[in-house]
């Protein structure tokens, strides 16, 4: 009966979506999100092999910045691809410093709205304390840019800290980014991912399908990239659905202002310290 009622409410969600194909398998449009984990990225060999746009994390809590930021981010730009960040949030520590850390590494978005990255526990905390920062950090945001984070995190997580304590207009004021794998990580889940409590189906906007697969020949140094495959059609359909939501084409390739300064041998040297030390819960 479980899975009956499941068939049934993706039926109806895919009928939300008329104008759009079957959002399924592994045809979607990549993106990739890129970290220090992934060493340097070609994203050249990228774009050659259909990846449509990257999201390239900017730091971690309110001291870390990912040294490889710059490079994904310009990489990116001159490479044609849609572009933006995501920032790892530490509930329970002061938000303010978080966003102003966030800032600093990439002050301005493009087309893409930034992207908030929720998925660490802390111990000691309740539910509520990941909702409340995670709001803190959303509003700060858009006051600042215009335009809400989107969310990425794992349908699990979202049940037990947004779904209860957000109101679910306020939850579906947010476009979701969801981890959701296969046991055999090194292939893609087809999809579609587990849609969280509350949350509609068209606010899901890109599964990240796996995280052991290896990228595409000379494209990163990491053994895996993680893989994310678009929700709402085909790469058409994809632009067209940007345009339309976020209002414009891909930005001019250009490099972001002052960034060359962000991170000289000594500061990369403290960065790598406080890195190994939040890490470690990262992970």
């Amino acid at each position: 009966m479980a899975a009956k009622n499941q068939i049934n409410l993706f039926d109806l969600a895919l009928r939300a979506l008329p104008l759009y194909e079957d959002p399924t398998g592994t045809a979607r449009p990549l993106w990739r999100d890129l970290s220090k984990h992934n060493g340097y990225s070609d994203l050249a060999i990228s774009r050659a092999n259909g990846v449509a746009g990257i999201a390239a994390r900017s730091g971690i809590s309110w001291g870390y910045a990912d040294p490889l930021f710059s490079h994904n981010w310009i990489g990116a730009g001159l490479n044609g691809l849609y572009r933006t960040s995501y920032h790892v949030l530490y509930a329970g520590q002061p938000v303010i410093p978080q966003a102003d850390n966030w800032y600093t590494i990439h002050p301005w978005i493009e087309t893409i709205p930034r992207i908030i990255d929720l998925e660490v526990r802390t111990d000691g905390l309740d539910p509520w304390d990941y909702a409340q920062s995670t709001a803190e950090l959303s509003d700060l945001i858009l006051s600042r840019d215009g335009v809400r984070p989107i969310i990425y995190s794992r349908y699990l997580l979202v049940n037990e800290w947004l779904s209860p304590y957000w109101d679910p207009d306020y939850l579906n004021d947010h476009y979701f980014i969801l981890a959701q794998y296969l046991w055999d990580r090194t292939r893609e889940h087809p999809g579609p991912p587990t849609f969280p409590n509350g949350l509609r189906r068209e606010r899901v906007i890109l599964h990240q399908t796996a995280d052991k697969k290896a990228g595409y020949p000379g494209e990163v140094e990491s053994s895996a990239a993680d893989y994310d495959r678009w929700e709402i059609g085909n790469r058409a359909e994809m632009d067209q659905w940007i345009r339309e939501t976020w209002g414009g084409e891909i930005d001019p390739p250009e490099p972001p202002p002052d960034h060359d300064h962000l991170l000289n041998l000594t500061q990369r040297q403290e960065a790598d310290k406080l890195y190994l030390e939040i890490e470690v819960t990262h992970e």
